[in-house]
């Protein structure tokens, strides 16, 4: 082979290989292109998915009531004639003015209670009075005799409302002592306490019920 005819197949494989090159930029750009579109027909077709049409709901109008006029029926009396009117009329006498009232006196035979009747008064503390409540007398309570065998002692700290009258009306234990003899204290000083006196208490001149509280100290000698 001489000089010639290589540079002759040498351009020919060159022109060859150029026309191959073209063709296969020219396929890519036509496969690009047909996937581009394929993407952008699928991101548009994602869009009109994602959009939500919102439409604004109104209410259907409610039926009118059409107003139906009442007939009112006036019922028309008619005075009825006399079917004696040839006879005399008869007087009716008048009834007398203490028909109704009781032949006896209605306090007489209704019995009915105070208390009920008339309100309780309120019940105050003892430093809202004027004049607190003092005691007269005070029993002392008894030791119980099972808490003195088990050398037991303490004390027990109680409320009391004192009335009207000076008398311990009510009882209520606030703190006694604990353990296994704790009944035992706790009844003994509710049943000293109901028995207590006092002078009532006085606010604005007059006599209250007051609450109080009390210590009771149980110690052996």
């Amino acid at each position: 082979m001489d000089f010639e005819e290589y540079e002759r197949l040498k351009g020919v494989d060159e022109k060859r290989t150029w026309n191959a090159v073209y063709i296969a930029v020219i396929f890519h750009l036509i496969l690009f292109f047909a996937q581009y579109n394929v993407f952008q027909a699928k991101a548009i077709e994602k869009k009109k998915k994602d959009i939500f049409e919102v439409k604004k709901y109104i209410p259907p109008k409610p039926p009118e009531k059409k107003q139906q006029q009442k007939k009112i029926q006036r019922t028309v009396f008619k005075p009825i004639p006399d079917p004696t009117p040839d006879e005399p009329e008869i007087d009716v006498e008048e009834i007398p003015e203490d028909y109704w009232e009781p032949e006896e006196d209605f306090d007489d035979f209704v019995d009915y209670d105070d208390e009920d009747v008339m309100p309780t008064a309120q019940v105050m503390n003892e430093f809202e009075v004027s004049q607190p409540p003092e005691a007269v007398s005070k029993p002392q309570p008894k030791y119980p005799e099972i808490a003195r065998a088990a050398r037991v002692s303490g004390r027990v700290i109680a409320q009391i409302v004192v009335g009207t009258d000076g008398r311990v009306q009510s009882v209520k234990i606030l703190r006694g002592i604990k353990g296994n003899f704790e009944t035992f204290f706790n009844n003994e000083a509710i049943r000293a306490l109901k028995q207590w006196k006092y002078k009532p208490a006085i606010h604005n001149g007059m006599p209250v019920p007051v609450r109080i509280n009390v210590t009771l100290i149980f110690t052996l000698n």
